[in-house]
């Protein structure tokens, strides 16, 4: 009990006379009497306190004892408190000082990771622009072949148109007697479609001869 703040247990302060005390004990008593709170052990413990209390504060000597011990403890707190405040300060002092040295290091940390990202970006800017630069030339080369290609194949039908028009512009001729048309005829009737030139066989000649 010897931590227990009696002037706390009945809601009084250290400067309170002894007509006050006897009232806060009286209102404290009445309230947690074992006659008005039978089973109830928590109000049984807490008369007991009250009444310890009061008996401390109503006997002179036991009052001063335990005044004298309350300001021995006040003091020695306040010394804590004192020491807590510049143990405090030189935590402060040292944790700023840290954190100093640390915003240094972070600041140098963060100056090699702003260059190692510039060297990156710049490494995958000129990446692309080789790759762009590749795909543009593969797409040339696509182009310039499929151009190559429809040209042949443009070469290929135009040298097929002309052969089939060629081939469309030959005319056959028979004659059941000889020498009943000649060429100057023949010359005379097909001009106005073209040149006319003549390619007579033996084999043909012999075969349409009567």
């Amino acid at each position: 009990m010897a931590n227990v703040d009696h002037y706390a247990v009945l809601g009084i302060t250290s400067e309170a006379t002894p007509a006050e005390i006897k009232k806060a004990h009286k209102v404290l008593a009445l309230r947690y009497h074992p006659d008005k709170n039978e089973g109830d052990e928590a109000a049984a413990k807490k008369f007991m306190e009250i009444q310890e209390s009061y008996n401390v504060l109503t006997d002179e000597k036991l009052k001063q004892a335990f005044d004298e011990l309350v300001k021995v403890k006040q003091e020695k707190e306040a010394r804590k408190n004192d020491m807590n405040k510049k143990r405090k300060a030189d935590i402060d002092a040292l944790e700023e000082r840290e954190r100093a040295a640390k915003r240094k290091t972070e600041g140098e940390a963060q100056a090699n990771y702003l260059k190692e990202l510039k060297r990156m970006r710049e490494e995958t800017a000129r990446k692309m622009a080789q790759m762009q630069a590749q795909k543009a030339a593969d797409n040339e080369r696509k182009a310039q072949s499929l151009v190559d290609q429809f040209e042949s194949k443009q070469s290929t039908l135009e040298a097929e148109a002309a052969k089939a028009e060629e081939i469309t512009r030959t005319v056959q001729l028979r004659w059941k007697k000889k020498n009943t048309v000649d060429q100057t005829m023949i010359e005379v009737i097909f001009r106005t479609f073209g040149e006319v030139k003549f390619e007579v066989t033996q084999v043909l000649m012999d075969v349409l001869s009567p």
